[in-house]
């Protein structure tokens, strides 16, 4: 993924982000945590900042907070947001905070994700291609790709408008390798493209419809056959999706309530994150699809992303969270043992040659990675159950399989590359990959 320099982030309005009160969570993906974040008076806000269509009767303003997870850093994503600043982006009002944080504006229409039990209508749908068109001509004329567009990263105003969300996995448009992305939504598209945006946001669109047979739904699914084919598509072609369908307003529709945050961080975000490995077990199709180009992630499943958030959020605004809410399942101090990925193999009865995988046990051969990997074997999940792990030196790639079938899948994350890899425990038998050198 292509950085920013940091110095594009120093006039940022520092002390912003640090004097919010964070309410519940609103959404989770791979690079943090967004909450509510409650401003107590818009005096404290740029006066170009856009507010939410109501506020309070005592001028309080809520907004989101992003807060980064498992080590990441959200510099590269505040960057993108003020280099690529334009109406269908979401606002970037402060950040990032001296933990961390990127205080952004909140859409108070959730996102097409939340729109599960209440699909588009053609007409819904043709506006928001529409708005889809202007924003991302904007950023494709500037070079770049968002290259993570989602249903849960496509976020609606109050007002109807829609605002494109996290922009941390944003890169330049030079065609270089996808690390990280919707890999659901982009078919077999892993550059760095207009035309992954543009398939993205078709296939966002068209998995959000309230009907698949309509007329619209055709026309979307050859626009997705035309970036499957390398044909010449743009931005604009999104607009014109639709031509005979009248716009409409997007309808409101009642979002729950978030509930209190009682579960660790993920890195694993909505839209697509988990995806077959390439070739999984037993065979079969697919690529590598690693995380970013982020050096280091701590582990989450030992609870460390916990802890971290616990931190960030004592720093925000110097309180420490509740404490049934935030304490970590596994904490720091459980951490018992590192062995080998070659002991880790052995103890499992699995024994790993040139990207094959044969469980010594039972005869069964997998066709897993290729020539280079590293795999290893462990608890991943604190589920109980261990399974394959594979780090592929040349990317820093790290795929975990949900199982041992031959249709498992795997999840992607990223890891230093060139690294050599051991596996730690805990007392409780957690497993996390570890690198050293």
């Amino acid at each position: 993924m292509s950085s920013i320099s940091s110095s594009s982030l120093e006039d940022s309005a520092q002390g912003i982000a640090d004097a919010v009160r964070i309410g519940a969570v609103l959404g989770e993906g791979r690079h943090g945590v967004v909450l509510t974040a409650t401003l107590p008076s818009a005096t404290a806000l740029p006066s170009a900042t856009a507010l939410p269509a109501a506020t309070p009767d005592d001028g309080a303003v809520t907004l989101a907070l992003k807060i980064p997870s498992g080590g990441r850093s959200l510099d590269h994503e505040a960057a993108a947001l003020r280099l690529l600043a334009h109406p269908g982006v979401v606002s970037l009002i402060d950040g990032p905070s001296r933990s961390g944080a990127l205080l952004l504006e909140r859409c108070e229409g959730g996102t097409l994700g939340d729109r599960v039990e209440n699909p588009l209508t053609d007409g819904e749908a043709v506006s928001i291609l529409g708005q889809l068109a202007q924003v991302l001509s904007h950023i494709h004329d500037m070079g770049w790709v968002h290259a993570d567009i989602s249903p849960g990263n496509i976020g609606i105003r109050a007002d109807g408008t829609v605002a494109l969300l996290d922009f941390a996995t944003a890169q330049l448009a030079d065609g270089s390798e996808i690390y990280e992305g919707t890999d659901g939504l982009a078919g077999t598209i892993r550059a760095a493209q207009a035309r992954l945006d543009i398939r993205c946001s078709a296939a966002s669109i068209r998995s959000c419809l309230a009907t698949d047979s309509s007329q619209l739904d055709s026309e979307l699914a050859e626009l997705i056959e035309r970036c499957d084919n390398g044909s010449d598509v743009a931005a604009a072609d999104l607009g014109e999706v639709g031509s005979a369908t009248a716009p409409a307003p997007i309808s409101p529709i009642a979002l729950p309530e978030p509930g209190p945050r009682t579960t660790k961080p993920s890195l694993h975000g909505p839209g697509g994150s988990t995806r077959e490995f390439g070739p999984r077990p037993g065979g079969g199709g697919g690529g590598d699809s690693a995380g970013s180009s982020q050096r280091l992630h701590p582990a989450i499943v030992l609870g460390v992303g916990v802890l971290a958030l616990f931190l960030a959020f004592s720093a925000l605004y110097g309180e420490s969270p509740a404490a049934e809410a935030f304490t970590p399942e596994l904490p720091i101090e459980s951490l018992a043992e590192v062995i080998s990925a070659a002991e880790s193999m052995e103890r499992a009865g699995v024994e790993w040659t040139q990207g094959f995988a044969t469980l010594v046990d039972s005869g069964r051969s997998f066709a897993v990675g290729e020539p280079g990997d590293i795999a290893a074997t462990g608890d991943w999940d604190c589920s109980g159950t261990q399974t394959l792990g594979v780090y592929r030196p040349s990317t820093g790639s790290w795929f975990t399989f949900d199982s041992w079938d031959p249709d498992a899948t795997s999840t992607t994350n990223s890891l230093q590359a060139n690294a050599a890899l051991s596996v730690q425990l805990n007392n409780k038998g957690c497993a996390t990959p570890r690198l050293v050198g």
